[in-house]
């Protein structure tokens, strides 16, 4: 086996005769990159101080990446876009899908759906008989990772105040609308993970996402994936309730009315709290937050007690399942508060860096 090249090193600053501050590259950089006497590199200068050194096709004024995925014979619609979803979110910006043989009109009608639902920015741009080519036309860099997460904040919000709504208007229309606004918190997730996945390969740099360190945007990434979990959770929830009205005809059975529709209410505003102290950086209201929360925890286990006041088997089990999602809307809560008293500590330590 070859020398394994070392992942830091110590470089001497030396002064050259121009008054020029200089260091040596390492060799097996410069020679993994093709790079040699007379070629160019990109320095970044970091919001916290640092320099970043990229070749130069690893800029971000480079060309854009290609990618070619080869479905076998056979493969499912979701075999498919799960390797879509896969170049998306490692930041390449086109992708080619080949198929066996000539492509079935259906299965490439679902993908077309699927892109157009799922992936922000992304649009089919070629079609031949045996391949779909998408390409992504947005700026990953256009919004920075504050102002997307805000979106998805803000969509999560808006789905459960809706369950709200529905839950006091008696609204199975409405619960079967918020339903398929799942599509849109994922857009959001998959075009934050895109973002910090860019990031982490070197294709863009934190100051372009408008944050200070890799550490950061990790935060970002994983509140992110928190809030597409609670949005997942608020889709279930709006679809058990919509299902117990079809038998019914009200989202929830009379004896469970007013109970869940308290508890409901009191885990709508600690969401919105919560989500207020993320959005103003306010760490300092995340401890109460997650005491708040703990205390929901032991009143959910008492409305899931009381679930037991419903005769229809199937009614309560749809009962039973949005009570669960309710609970872990609660937990998730709690571990959004987690990374937001994280953050805070990460940006702390980065402000008292030397520089």
């Amino acid at each position: 086996m070859g020398r394994e090249t070392p992942l830091r090193e110590t470089r001497r600053i030396q002064l050259t005769g121009g008054g020029s501050y200089v260091i040596s590259l390492p060799k097996d950089w410069v020679r993994l990159h093709g790079l040699g006497k007379g070629d160019t590199v990109v320095v970044y200068r970091e919001p916290d101080g640092s320099l970043r050194i990229l070749p130069p096709a690893r800029s971000v004024e480079g060309v854009g990446e290609r990618a070619v995925v080869q479905v076998p014979s056979g493969a499912r619609f979701e075999a498919v876009v799960r390797r879509i979803i896969s170049y998306y979110m490692a930041g390449v910006d086109v992708i080619r899908v080949v198929f066996p043989e000539a492509i079935d009109t259906g299965l490439a009608r679902r993908i077309r759906s699927f892109i157009n639902s799922r992936l922000i920015g992304v649009e089919v741009v070629e079609e031949s008989a045996q391949s779909i080519t998408v390409q992504s036309i947005v700026n990953d860099t256009a919004l920075p990772l504050s102002a997307s997460l805000k979106r998805l904040l803000g969509i999560v919000r808006s789905m459960l105040t809706d369950i709200s709504t529905a839950l006091k208007e008696s609204s199975r229309p409405l619960l079967e609308e918020i339903v398929s606004r799942d599509d849109l918190a994922d857009k959001f997730y998959l075009y934050v993970s895109r973002q910090v996945m860019k990031l982490l390969r070197g294709l863009v740099t934190p100051g372009e996402l408008g944050v200070s360190s890799l550490a950061e945007a990790s935060l970002y990434a994983s509140a992110a994936k928190i809030l597409e979990r609670m949005a997942d959770h608020a889709s279930s929830i709006a679809d058990s309730l919509a299902s117990v009205a079809a038998a019914t005809g009200r989202p929830l059975p009379g004896c469970m009315d007013k109970t869940y529709l308290q508890h409901y209410s009191s885990v709508l505003k600690l969401y919105r709290e919560a989500a207020r102290a993320f959005t103003r950086q306010d760490s300092s209201s995340a401890d109460e937050i997650i005491t708040r929360a703990e205390e929901l925890r032991r009143e959910g286990r008492r409305v899931y007690a009381e679930a037991s006041c419903i005769e229809d088997i199937a009614v309560l089990e749809k009962t039973l399942k949005a009570l669960e999602s309710t609970r872990r809307l609660i937990d998730y809560t709690i571990d959004l508060m987690e990374v937001l008293i994280n953050m805070s500590v990460v940006k702390s330590l980065a402000e008292h860096q030397p520089t």
